[in-house]
């Protein structure tokens, strides 16, 4: 009991297998919806032959931001040296922890306690075919769905625990310089690069809202309809802007953390 009861909070607390966690569930996040995705990519280019470059562009950005994210977590699992976040950076992964943590209470709550309503269809499936049953439910798509919403949450889930982890990086045991290696140094400044494009892509978003509102109200007054309020308008743009910059965390204060040379063996 005391043993497995280690061992679960060793999970929770260590660093590097946080990192794999992370890694496979955002791989499977991607995966398990992938081929539907590529049919509304194949149906959007089908029909709108002219927006065709567009979408495989954003198609490529996609992929190379899904490949960014596995790479970061995968080369945190396999660093041999430890990472050390400065102490005045440390409180950094705790805010964004809680800032995270508050903004999906509500679809963390409701992942938790509507598992047994989610997936009912597991319950309910006609199993008395054998193969071709098991075979029916992985193709359904309701099982690829609900799969794919259930290991993003869960990836959302861990993360939260990664950054606390982040923030436990301290060197309050003593601290031996060791270089980090040339894969995270690498992944996590182009990381940063591309989370900060993003965030600062958000930023404008959430400036811009007033402008956009107002468009929106002139539209609406045109056509004879009441424009939508404005605080559902921001109050999205504030949200995407406090995710972007939780997810902004990691990545820099592990490009932070290796800048410094604060790692050990």
């Amino acid at each position: 009991m005391g043993y497995s009861r280690m061992m679960r909070r060793a999970w929770l607390t260590d660093l590097r297998k946080l990192a794999l966690l992370n890694c496979i569930l955002s791989f499977l996040s991607v995966l398990l919806p992938a081929e539907s995705l590529v049919a509304s990519v194949r149906t959007l280019t089908a029909v709108q032959s002219d927006l065709s470059m567009w979408v495989m562009l954003a198609t490529v950005a996609v992929m190379f931001f899904v490949l960014l994210v596995l790479t970061f977590f995968w080369a945190i699992y396999h660093e041999p040296a430890r990472l050390v976040i400065p102490a005045n950076l440390r409180l950094l992964a705790l805010g964004a922890a809680i800032v995270l943590l508050v903004i999906g209470f509500r679809t963390f709550g409701e992942w938790a306690f509507g598992i047994r309503d989610d997936w009912s269809f597991v319950t309910q499936y006609e199993w008395r075919t054998g193969a071709q049953s098991i075979r029916g439910w992985i193709e359904s798509s309701s099982t690829i769905r609900e799969f794919g919403a259930s290991t993003g949450i869960a990836a959302a889930v861990v993360y939260v625990f990664f950054l606390i982890a982040l923030f436990r990086q301290s060197d309050d045991f003593g601290r031996s310089e060791a270089p980090a290696s040339k894969l995270l140094a690498v992944v996590a400044k182009i990381s940063v690069v591309v989370a900060g494009l993003i965030l600062a892509f958000l930023l404008i978003r959430v400036l811009l809202s007033p402008y956009l509102y107002s468009q929106v109200r002139t539209m609406a007054t045109r056509v004879g309809r009441n424009p939508p309020p404005f605080l559902y308008l921001i109050r999205d743009t504030i949200r995407d802007l406090l995710m972007g910059a939780c997810y902004f965390t990691a990545p820099f204060l592990v490009y932070m953390s290796i800048r410094s040379g604060r790692t050990q063996q």
